[in-house]
Formats: structure tokens, C-alpha cells, sequence
């Protein structure tokens, strides 16, 4: 992409967006206003319906949670000497098991944000130097996270709906989707967050939402007589880009010049932290037993954007 394609995505969705897909949202956009003023979307089926693959990983890390936590410690201990060892060249499902017991160590609030936040609670210490930053920001961890009391007695699966139905669904998704086909003229509909759909799917029991590790199995049935079976055989796709493929030159210089920057909401930031982040994410190619690619180049987006969203708007700390 092009850094055009970076300042688009800034004056349009005007503040600094996590969700990089708003250059195909884009695009896309744009192609069906060609032949439509109107579209619809899915947006909210997979919230409402129990269709992320981060679902049946989080009721696994939730299990997990049930050992005694000297053991999961001892376990994550013995994969990190592994790692070292290795130098960050063992099989990826090493650093998927450290994830999964790091996160299943955590208690309540924690938990789900170690199972859903590109940005995990050590990643924001690494970038947080300022205590009264810190302490913002590991606020902000929280809320994100903060359920009515009826939900104490709801089942794993759906708190972890409930997250992403209060956090990444209202406050990067449908203003991603909203933004940036409304800078294509397009307006888009989004029918599973009908009220009486939504009220309808919060009542529906667990095993009608995930079968196995598959989500959305109600919908699934509702449809197969309708749809090709390819519909149901191809395994689920998210509409993301893996910013790894798709970078180049003209953003690598972008991230360069904006990350060199650190005045701004920067200023707040540790520079060790950025220039981590930085390198990460323009050198690595491919996923390691230490590194996740996808992670770091949704950081470096992140604060790509940050950067940019604060020269863009001329905002100051």
C-alpha cells in the first residue's frame, strides 16, 4: 500500500485506528459505489453469533487456568528455556503455548485482555515509562474489560463475546466500517445488529453458537440449504491484511519518519519501546518461536497511526 493509503485511513476515521483493514474497507468501498449506494455487511455475526476462533481458544486458555499456577509457571518456564535455547527457531507452537499460559495465569479482567489485546499488559510496560502514564493506561486495560454484575454468572464463552460485543466491535470495527465507506458514498446496513436478532442470539444456549471449534453452528444450519458447501468447507477468513506481506518501501520510509518523531502523544512513550517495535515490524518475515508477526505488525500499525493522527490533527500533550 501507499502512504497515501495511511493518510486516508487517519483524516478518515479520524483518530488513531489498531484495525488495518480499513484500506480494504476502503477499496472495496469505493468498487461497490460504482454500482450501489447501499450495502449490507456482517458486521456483528461473528460477536453475536460465537464465530471468532479466539472463542474456542480462550474456553481452552480458561481450562488451562484450572491447573495450580506453580505448575502452569514451572510449564511456561521450561517452553522459555526451550525458546532461548533455540534462539526464536523452534516450532511457532511453542510461543502459542507461552501465550496461552500466560494468559491462563492471570485472574478475572486480566485474563481477557491477555487473550484478546494485540498490545498485552508487559508490551504497554515496555512502551509506558512516565508511572502516571502507566497507571492511565493499565486503567484503560481494565475498562475496556468491565462487565455488569450479571455477568458473573454468565459461561466462559460468553464474557468472551461480551468483550469483544462492548470493545472491538463499537469502538474499532463499526467506526472503521462506518468511516470509510461513508468517504466512498456508500452507506452500509449491518442486519445481525438488528435489536430483535441480537436479543434472539444473547438468549440462545452455548452449544447452538460453537460446536467444537467451530462457531456460528445455529447460523451454519440455517443456511446450509440455502448456500454451496463450499461456503462451509473453507475455513473461516477475516477481512485483515497481513501487513507483513504487504509492506514496503513506501512504508517502511513512513514509519521511519513518523516513529523518528517523538514529540506528540510519542513523548509519552518509551523510545527503547518504539524502536523495538519499529524494527520488528519492518524486518520480520515470518512467524517465530519468540515473535508472533502478526502481533508486531499490528503494533508497529498501531503506533504508525498514533504518529500520524497526531501530525495530521497537530495534537500536543
Amino acid at each position: 500500500f501507499t502512504q497515501d493509503d495511511i493518510w486516508r485511513t487517519v483524516e478518515h476515521v479520524g483518530m488513531p485506528s489498531i484495525d488495518e483493514s480499513a484500506i480494504p474497507a476502503y477499496l472495496l468501498s469505493q468498487t461497490a459505489r460504482e454500482e450501489l449506494t447501499v450495502c449490507l455487511t456482517g458486521d456483528g455475526g461473528d460477536e453475536m453469533f460465537g464465530g471468532y476462533r479466539v472463542f474456542p481458544w480462550g474456553l481452552k486458555v480458561h481450562r488451562l487456568g484450572q491447573i495450580p499456577k506453580p505448575a502452569l509457571r514451572a510449564t511456561r518456564g521450561a517452553i522459555g528455556v526451550s525458546t532461548r535455547l533455540l534462539r526464536g527457531r523452534g516450532p511457532v507452537v511453542l510461543r502459542q503455548a507461552t501465550r496461552a499460559l500466560e494468559a491462563a495465569e492471570q485472574q478475572g479482567l486480566d485474563q481477557f485482555v491477555m487473550i484478546n489485546a494485540p498490545f498485552q499488559p508487559a508490551d504497554v510496560e515496555s512502551l509506558v515509562a512516565e508511572p502516571s502514564v502507566l497507571s492511565v493506561a493499565r486503567g484503560n486495560l481494565h475498562r475496556l474489560v468491565e462487565v455488569p454484575d450479571t455477568v458473573i454468572s454468565w459461561t466462559v464463552l460468553r464474557k468472551l463475546m461480551y468483550y469483544r460485543l462492548k470493545n472491538n466491535l463499537p469502538q474499532i470495527m463499526l467506526v472503521k466500517a462506518d468511516r470509510m465507506s461513508m468517504a466512498a458514498s456508500l452507506e452500509l446496513r449491518a442486519p445481525f445488529l438488528d435489536p430483535d436478532l441480537a436479543d434472539l442470539a444473547a438468549r440462545l444456549p452455548d452449544k447452538h453458537l460453537l460446536k467444537g471449534n467451530v462457531g456460528k453452528h445455529i447460523l451454519r444450519q440455517v443456511a446450509r440449504p440455502l448456500l454451496p458447501d463450499s461456503v462451509f468447507s473453507h475455513p473461516k477468513t477475516g477481512f485483515g491484511v497481513p501487513l507483513h506481506r504487504y509492506r514496503n518501501e513506501a512504508y517502511a520510509n513512513l514509519a521511519q519518519e513518523l516513529l523518528s518523531n517523538r514529540s506528540g502523544p510519542l513523548s509519552l512513550l518509551n523510545s527503547a519501546g518504539i524502536d523495538r517495535i519499529r524494527t520488528l515490524g519492518l524486518s520480520r518475515e515470518q512467524d517465530r518461536s519468540d515473535i508472533s508477526i502478526y502481533r508486531v505488525s499490528v503494533q508497529l500499525w498501531a503506533l504508525v497511526q498514533l504518529a500520524a493522527w497526531s501530525e495530521q490533527f497537530n495534537v500536543g500533550v
